[in-house]
C-alpha cells in the first residue's frame, strides 16, 4: 500500500512540475510579445516628428560668349558673307561661329531668330531679294564644331533663321553626319554648343552703310 501511495504522490508531483513548465513557457511567450510591442511602440513614439522637403525652381538660361561677330566686307547677291569674325568669335570661308552656353539648371533646347538690320533696312527672308538677306544656322558640339561645316551642310532649308523664333530639332539647325549633337536637349551645368552662321546678301540694297543685326538664342 505504501508503495502505491508513493507512486501516486510522485505522479502528482511530476504533474505539478510539468504544469509549472507549461506556465513558464506561456510566461516567456507573453513577455516576448510585450517586448515586441514595446519596441514597435518606441519606433512610432515621436510626437511630433519631422521630414525634410526640398524643391528647386527651374531656371532656363542661355548665354552667348561673344558680344558680336563680323561677316566682313562682301559683295551683293553673294553667299561669301562667311569670311571672318571679331570680338571673340571665329570664322572661315564657310561662316562665323559663336559659343552658346546653357547656364541654367535644367536641360534646354535652343531656339533662334534674327532681327532686321538697324533702321529696318535689310530684312530676313527665305530667299535673297532687294534688301532681303538669308541667314543659316547650325548647332554642333564643341568638338564637332571645331571643324567648319561645308556650305552644303550649312545652307539647308531646315537651317534657315527667320524673324520668328524656331526651336532646334533633329533636322532644324542640324546636319548629320557633320555633328553628333545639335541644339536639342542641351544638358545643364555649363554645356556649350558651337553655333555656325552663314549669310546670303541681298541682290540689291538701298543702303551701303554697315548693316547691324541681332541674333537671339532662346532656351526652351
Amino acid at each position: 500500500m505504501s508503495m502505491i501511495l508513493d507512486l501516486v504522490q510522485n505522479f502528482v508531483h511530476s504533474g505539478e512540475k510539468m504544469s509549472q513548465k507549461k506556465e513558464v513557457r506561456k510566461m516567456k511567450k507573453f513577455l516576448g510579445i510585450l517586448m515586441v510591442f514595446a519596441m514597435v511602440t518606441s519606433v512610432w513614439a515621436a510626437n511630433p516628428d519631422q521630414c525634410k522637403l526640398t524643391v528647386m525652381v527651374e531656371d532656363k538660361s542661355v548665354a552667348i560668349d561673344q558680344t558680336s561677330a563680323d561677316f566682313g566686307t562682301v559683295t551683293l547677291s553673294k553667299n561669301d558673307a562667311r569670311i571672318k569674325s571679331s570680338s571673340g568669335g571665329g570664322g572661315n570661308a564657310t561662316g562665323v561661329f559663336l559659343s552658346v552656353l546653357n547656364d541654367g539648371n535644367v536641360t534646354e533646347t535652343f531656339g533662334l531668330k534674327v532681327s532686321s538690320s538697324t533702321g529696318d533696312v535689310w530684312k530676313p527672308a527665305a530667299a535673297i531679294g532687294s534688301d532681303l538677306f538669308v541667314l543659316y544656322a547650325l548647332f554642333a558640339t564643341v568638338t564637332d564644331g571645331a571643324t567648319a561645316p561645308t556650305e552644303a551642310q550649312l545652307n539647308k532649308a531646315d537651317n534657315l533663321v527667320t524673324g520668328a523664333n524656331l526651336n532646334s530639332t533633329a533636322d532644324i539647325y542640324s546636319s548629320a553626319p557633320y555633328c553628333a549633337s545639335n541644339g536639342v536637349s542641351v544638358s545643364a551645368n555649363k554645356t556649350l554648343r558651337t553655333l555656325w552662321l552663314g549669310m546670303d546678301t541681298p541682290n540689291a540694297t538701298s543702303s551701303y552703310a554697315t548693316q547691324t543685326f541681332w541674333i537671339t538664342v532662346t532656351a526652351g
